[in-house]
C-alpha cells in the first residue's frame, strides 16, 4: 500500500515537473492588436508603426482579421514582434488567466 502511494507521488511529481519545464511553441492570440495598411495589404505591429511605410488608409484591428484578409507582415520588424515563443505550458495558462502579461501586448 505504501509503495503504491510513494510511486504515485513520484509519478505525479515527475508529471508536474514535465508540465512546468518542457517548452511549447506559443503563437500570438488572434485578438493581438495590429494596424492594417489597406493600400499595401499589409499589417503592422504597434511597436513597428513609427518605422513602417504607411499611407493614410489604415485601420486598427487584430491579427485574426489581418489573416482573414490575406494581408502579410509589413516588415521584418512586424514579423519579429509577432514571432511565436517557446514557453512552458504553465506560462501560457498564466497569460490566459491575465496573471502575467503576454509578450504581444
Amino acid at each position: 500500500m505504501k509503495k503504491g502511494i510513494i510511486l504515485t507521488s513520484i509519478l505525479l511529481l515527475v508529471a508536474i515537473i514535465f508540465i512546468c519545464a518542457i517548452p511549447f511553441t506559443v503563437t500570438p492570440p488572434e485578438d493581438t492588436r495590429v494596424i492594417l495598411e489597406h493600400n499595401h495589404e499589409t499589417y503592422i505591429a504597434p511597436s513597428c508603426f513609427q518605422q513602417a511605410e504607411i499611407t493614410n488608409y489604415i485601420e486598427d484591428s487584430n491579427l485574426k482579421k489581418a489573416k482573414e484578409l490575406g494581408y502579410v507582415e509589413e516588415s521584418s520588424c512586424t514579423e519579429t514582434a509577432l514571432e511565436p515563443v517557446k514557453k512552458p505550458i504553465v506560462w501560457n495558462v498564466l497569460v490566459k488567466l491575465n496573471l502575467i502579461e503576454s509578450p504581444w501586448n
